[in-house]
């Protein structure tokens, strides 16, 4: 006996005997029965298998289709109960080809939500003579500008910065800044901005600068991501930072 809720128990009625010999009427020819098959040996003598009715089995691109249809077939003149399977009755009604791509589209759909790796890069901006600090609070200086950006929320970012300088053909540092940190906002939760970073300079005498940062940045799922970065080649600017 099948365990329940493992298959559909499935009971099918036999032919009436007259359907049976109309349809080895419609099969013969000059009043000769054709035989389907090999007879079955032993005490029963002249038992035939009839063609089933129109419609219980035509070919199918499907295999799982046609497996389906024969068990319905054979329950059909047999009348014997049968348990099928529910994986069996449960065949797809599409192509495979097309369950295939619905199972990649689906892997690739999760692993996006939930399968992202965590990454962070550093924008650190050239070194330049800042208007704005001019204009406002009267002060000239060279101003460094950095911007954190993850693929995922952060909670802030630390840095040492530096803004470097050519001296007598020499890399030199001209202004540092030692662990600042800039929190991520709820409208940028992927960003932390540095827009306060300048060192003082005196204004009009030209110098060559580019900014270098590192540091860490802390995700909002606990993960610590080391960073770093600089703002490419020496680029003059006409203001120049004295000793720090």
């Amino acid at each position: 006996m099948p365990r329940e809720g493992s298959g559909v128990r499935i009971v099918v009625t036999p032919i009436p005997l007259a359907s049976r010999e109309r349809s080895r009427q419609e099969d013969s020819h000059s009043g000769r029965v054709r035989t389907l098959g090999k007879r079955v040996k032993g005490n029963l003598s002249r038992v035939q298998i009839p063609h089933p009715p129109q419609g219980v089995f035509q070919p199918s691109p499907m295999g799982g289709d046609n497996l389906i249809k024969v068990v319905r077939a054979f329950l059909y003149f047999s009348g014997m109960p049968i348990t099928i399977p529910k994986s069996l009755l449960l065949v797809p009604k599409i192509p495979s080809i097309a369950v295939v791509g619905l199972l990649a589209a689906q892997f690739l759909i999760l692993q996006s939500i939930g399968g992202t790796e965590p990454k962070c890069t550093l924008n650190v901006e050239r070194p330049h003579y800042s208007t704005s600090l001019s204009e406002n609070q009267n002060i000239d200086a060279i101003k460094l500008n950095i911007t954190s950006i993850c693929n995922v929320s952060q909670k802030y970012t630390q840095l040492s910065a530096s803004i470097q300088k050519i001296k007598n053909n020499r890399e030199i540092t001209a202004y540092s800044f030692v662990n600042e940190r800039r929190s991520s906002t709820t409208k940028s939760p992927n960003v932390a901005s540095f827009k306060e970073l300048f060192g003082p300079c005196q204004k009009g005498v030209s110098a060559a600068y580019r900014g270098t940062a590192q540091g860490y940045v802390y995700l909002e799922n606990g993960k610590k991501l080391a960073v770093k970065g600089d703002s490419g080649k020496f680029v003059a600017a006409g203001c120049l930072i004295g000793a720090q």
